[in-house]
């Protein structure tokens, strides 16, 4: 399919590319943000553009902002009311689709990548209002599976007079074409960041330019010397040379005695820091829901709105993309490949697990501890472990190790069997059976208050499960001989 960006209308527009921050004033910076709002976007879309280059803060908010999204991992799920065979092929059409495409951006072909560098450059919309791309479809006779480059359009290649992009054929048009159904994929915001942005960005400026004055001025000492000499006088005239000597163009002379001084501006009630860390903060909560001073400080006030806010325009840069591709990509992919038929499956990402994993496992773990069942599935959601597939190896039970010589002496037991063990075979099978029956007894009682009078009543009455034999007798014998040797 012929692109509609030739290379002579990116020639034309490198031709006549001008750095538009150049003298750049308020008035002018105000007329080109009220121009976008009636459709006319290419200036403002250029001092934006530039903008975003120059402001270090704003290129990195912006660009974590994307990235935030573009690096998510995504798959494809059943949507609507149809079948499931057909969501299953539905599905497979477009993973195959979105695992192939290429993206390349228009005016620097040396910018390419694939579906992420495709994400990250629809939410340019997100500081413009308008994200445009290109698509060049390309069928493979091979597999029979459609293919597509997108092609990054900047937005000063349009105007929105009539209600809707237009592209403009010349860097100097006004009126522009309309654009083709299925040639473009356009993601599109209420309202766009850099508007405020720009304006920040030249207070900013202003405020830097001051503030650079001012450090110029006032920065250093000013050399004042006083003198009673007559002005211009052969002494005043060497004292004046004398100055000019260590003078940085900032000292005078003057007369009432021969002193010299260094004056020093304070300047601490300058407020240029003040008014460019404010304007700072303002960009990058826009962008990022908080500055990054809260960010840093989890146990900061205000620290926990702050991370939903966050996580709120994560959520919903990533219902933006997928709306868009479900709308405008996967719908044309699907109908080519099954006819005139509705998707029935969509590109979901996965966002951000954001959940406590730890508190969430200590209150499984309390709960099952309580005697309350909790299945394998909540386990498993709350820990992120997934199920083995079926026949995959799983790993074992880790074996208990074995105690060393000295846990076992501190418990007063040998190294062939425990004093516990030793015991239990001294006694009669009988006793043993019975014992172990009354236990099942009380175990089994539901009534709390019964079951301690039980428990209570067994250990008053211990005596009667052991007969007193001499196999008894010998093994308490041998288990406190060897208690006393240990020392206990």
């Amino acid at each position: 399919m012929k692109s509609e960006i030739t290379d002579e209308r990116i020639l034309w527009e490198k031709r006549s590319r001008y750095n538009p921050l150049l003298g750049l004033r308020p008035q002018a910076l105000r007329a080109a943000n009220d121009a976008f709002k009636a459709g006319y976007m290419s200036k403002a879309a250029r001092i934006w553009e530039e903008v975003e280059e120059c402001d270090g803060i704003l290129s990195t908010a912006r660009s974590k902002r994307r990235k935030s999204v573009s690096r998510l991992s995504w798959n494809i799920v059943p949507f609507g009311n149809a079948s499931e065979e057909t969501a299953k092929l539905h599905a497979e059409i477009l993973e195959d689709f979105y695992n192939n495409i290429s993206w390349a951006h228009a005016c620097d072909k040396h910018r390419t990548g694939e579906f992420s560098r495709l994400v990250e450059a629809m939410l340019d919309c997100i500081g413009k209002k308008y994200s445009v791309h290109e698509i060049n479809w390309r069928p493979d006779p091979e597999t029979r599976r459609l293919r597509a480059t997108f092609r990054f359009v900047p937005l000063y290649f349009f105007e929105d007079t009539v209600g809707e992009l237009r592209l403009l054929r010349s860097p100097n048009a006004i009126e522009g074409d309309e654009l083709k159904p299925g040639k473009w994929l356009v993601a599109a915001t209420d309202y766009p960041l850099m508007a405020a942005c720009s304006v920040y960005y030249l207070m900013k400026q202003m405020s830097l330019a001051d503030w650079l004055v001012f450090s110029r001025r006032f920065g250093s000492a000013l050399a004042w010397l006083k003198t009673d000499e007559p002005a211009h006088s052969e002494k005043w005239d060497e004292m004046a040379s004398a100055l000019a000597n260590i003078d940085n163009e900032s000292s005078l002379i003057t007369g009432n005695g021969d002193t010299f001084t260094l004056l020093q501006a304070s300047g601490q009630n300058a407020p240029f820091r003040e008014i460019i860390d404010h304007l700072t903060r303002l960009v990058i909560t826009m962008w990022l829901g908080s500055d990054l001073a809260t960010m840093s400080s989890q146990d900061g006030a205000g620290a926990s709105l702050q991370g939903e806010s966050a996580a709120m325009l994560e959520d919903d840069d990533c219902l933006l993309v997928e709306e868009t591709l479900a709308r405008t990509v996967s719908r044309f992919v699907i109908r080519y490949h099954f006819g005139n038929v509705e998707p029935a499956a969509f590109l979901q990402f996965q966002r951000t697990d954001r959940s406590d994993k730890k508190a969430a496992l200590e209150i499984l773990g309390m709960t099952a501890d309580r005697g309350v069942p909790v299945s394998q599935k909540a386990w498993r959601e709350a820990s992120g472990v997934a199920a083995p597939d079926d026949g995959e190896p799983v790993i074992e039970k880790a074996q208990q190790p074995m105690p060393d010589a000295s846990a076992s002496e501190a418990f007063g037991a040998n190294d062939a069997e425990s004093d516990i063990d030793e015991l239990s075979r001294a006694m009669s099978t009988e006793k043993k059976q019975r014992l172990l029956a009354e236990l099942d007894r009380i175990e089994a009682l539901s009534d709390v208050s019964q079951r301690a009078d039980a428990l209570a009543n067994l250990e008053r009455n211990l005596g009667e499960y052991f007969d007193g034999g001499a196999a008894e007798a010998e093994a308490m014998m041998r288990i406190l001989e060897r208690r006393l040797t240990n020392g206990k």
